[in-house]
């Protein structure tokens, strides 16, 4: 059993929701608001892959997503986190966690659905923007193989997100690209960034 503390600070007027999905069946496992000084505690069960979003109730601020693995590995008794409400300017970057594939089937897993859901409602709460998903993989650029699996990886994913957020009507969603990062040691795990322009 892993018990999270957690703080969430910022725009202390706006309440956030802590909700937690199973990645694999999309299952929400617990949803809570922060109390009174931004403070949550909860406690989640040994054995699953889970997918913890920091909701802000106002949808123009940043939102936060963290994979949490309580099935493979060591895992700790207690983690904490924590995380700052602003709202997002021109310029700014967030990083996405938890927009994965199935590997098997290579459809996107339903614990990422809840992600992108909630990535849908941070760009239609700050219309006045323009928003661009970029996707990118380090690859050993020197072995050819290992390129074309990292460039097959990244190109399935980016290809699977930008048919679900189209069908969003996403006007101020503009843009889907994809960069391969040279380096010695290839990681297979893909990075999304919304950028805004």
């Amino acid at each position: 059993m892993l018990r999270i503390n957690g703080a969430v600070s910022g725009v202390t007027e706006t309440a956030a929701y802590i909700i937690v999905y199973d990645k694999y069946t999309g299952e929400k496992c617990y949803s809570a608001r922060t109390d009174s000084n931004g403070n949550f505690q909860l406690f989640l069960a040994e054995g699953s892959v889970y997918y913890l979003i920091i909701d802000p109730a106002d949808d123009h601020l940043k939102f936060d997503s963290k994979v949490i693995d309580l099935k493979t590995g060591p895992i700790n008794v207690t983690e904490k986190i924590s995380f700052n409400l602003v709202p997002v300017n021109s310029g700014s970057e967030v990083l996405l966690s938890g927009i994965e594939l199935d590997s098997l089937v290579g459809n996107l897993l339903p614990g990422s659905i809840q992600v992108l859901n909630r990535l849908s409602r941070f760009i239609q709460g700050n219309g006045q923007l323009k928003f661009s998903l970029d996707f990118s993989i380090s690859t050993d650029t020197a072995n050819p193989a290992q390129e074309a699996i990292g460039l097959l990886a990244i190109t399935r994913l980016k290809d699977s997100v930008e048919s679900y957020l189209r069908g969003k009507n996403l006007k101020n969603l503009t843009d889907f690209s994809i960069q391969v990062i040279p380096g010695k040691d290839s990681n297979r795990n893909p990075v999304v960034t919304l950028k805004t322009e």
